[in-house]
């Protein structure tokens, strides 16, 4: 059962020269106790999506297209009051540096009975007991301590930990985690994402996970949407992505990746992956075996569905793209 839905959505960042869509055309659903995995480079515009999503955009950022549907509501055509009944209860959303997430002057106890006392009615020594009860859920074996630190005294994997805690607070349905381990250790990375997967086992949540890595998509995503330049160029379910990419964008990003069992002197990079539309005469993206000097150029196609499931935007509408 699809719980929220966006629809070609777009979003656009402007200044007194010009205007540039970050966002260009993009839709998706997550379903309820799903987790879809949103991977890319830096850049390729998976946090504008979230953050559009939830009206969180930068003051030159306006959503100039689409919709955001969740509970039969575009969240699109909310105002500020309505979104902020949404925002925490409902859908929650993890950043990825817990170090300018938290305010520095405020306890952590203070952080997160703010968001209890907003949208449930307790009084304050039950936001207390409920504190140190999702302060202990999230791992820390001194809750009480940690209620009453600020977040300069806590480490990076602590300041996470809180982050969740908050996160969870008032039971959303959706939690939109973006990056939120990319600074934290491979160990506490682990223990984070697995907090996080425990908490959407026993309680049904839904998971959006924004990343950059593949191996962590593998482990713990359900469903994969890869984007680059503003537009999704691949989806799928895990395991189909993984056994049969097809776009040469997904190919790169995972033949980037470093495997124990072939070592190389140098990692493969990701080959004519542009930015600017002025290359390749207004190709996002080229394959391999595309070279400039080519006098016929496609313009990117809509997503095709090239097996159940499985979509792939190509550059032509022939299928032997997909031995690209």
């Amino acid at each position: 059962m699809i719980l929220l839905e966006v629809r070609n959505l777009k979003v656009a960042f402007k200044s007194e020269k010009e205007e540039f869509i970050a966002i260009d055309d993009v839709s998706f659903s997550i379903d309820k106790r799903e987790t879809v995995a949103l991977i890319g480079e830096s850049g390729s515009g998976k946090s504008i999506t979230s953050l559009s999503m939830l009206g969180l955009l930068p003051r030159n950022g306006q959503v100039i297209g689409g919709h955001v549907f969740y509970e039969d509501k575009d969240l699109l055509l909310l105002d500020q009051k309505e979104l902020q009944q949404i925002r925490g209860k409902k859908i929650s959303m993890i950043f990825q540096d817990a170090s300018i997430s938290l305010n520095p002057s405020m306890k952590i106890g203070k952080q997160i009975t703010e968001g209890l006392a907003y949208h449930r009615m307790m009084n304050r020594e039950e936001l207390k007991c409920e504190a140190l009860r999702l302060l202990t859920k999230v791992g820390f074996h001194k809750p009480t301590e940690v209620f009453n630190q600020y977040p300069g005294q806590l480490s990076g994997g602590m300041k996470q930990r809180a982050l969740i805690a908050m996160a969870i607070s008032c039971n959303p349905q959706l939690i939109i985690a973006d990056e939120p381990t990319t600074a934290l250790d491979v160990t506490t990375q682990k223990q984070i994402l697995d907090l996080m997967n425990d908490y959407k086992q026993t309680t049904g949540t839904s998971i959006l996970f924004i990343t950059h890595d593949f191996g962590l998509v593998a482990e713990y995503a359900d469903r994969v949407i890869v984007m680059f330049g503003g537009k999704i160029v691949e989806t799928a379910d895990v395991f189909t992505l993984f056994k049969n990419p097809v776009h040469p964008y997904t190919k790169g990003l995972m033949n980037s990746i470093p495997k124990i069992e072939e070592p190389r002197d140098h990692l493969l990079t990701i080959r004519d992956a542009v930015s600017e539309e002025a290359a390749y005469e207004g190709r996002i993206f080229a394959p391999e075996t595309f070279s400039a000097d080519e006098k016929v150029y496609h313009s990117p196609s809509t997503l095709i569905e090239v097996e159940p499931g499985h979509h792939v935007r190509f550059f032509t509408e022939s299928p032997e793209v997909s031995n690209i």
